[in-house]
């Protein structure tokens, strides 16, 4: 979708989805403020807590979970 999209569109295309996974950016962030169903797979290069205070509390643990790899 790179270049064949504006940003409303892709916040519309964010809206409409069942999910979203992916790793930590502003795309998926920015899903789960939506309170879109949101997986953020992170690792240890970020601090854990920082996993948690991206997102709006209201949306932590209800649409919003995190995964940490090793």
């Amino acid at each position: 979708m790179t270049g064949q999209t504006n940003v409303e569109q892709l916040f519309g295309m964010l809206r409409g989805s069942k999910m979203v996974i992916g790793y930590p950016s502003g795309l998926s962030i920015m899903s789960a403020v939506l309170k879109v169903k949101t997986l953020i797979i992170w690792n240890d290069f970020y601090n854990r807590e920082f996993a948690w205070y991206c997102a709006p509390p209201e949306v932590r643990n209800d649409t919003y979970h995190i995964e940490f790899t090793n």
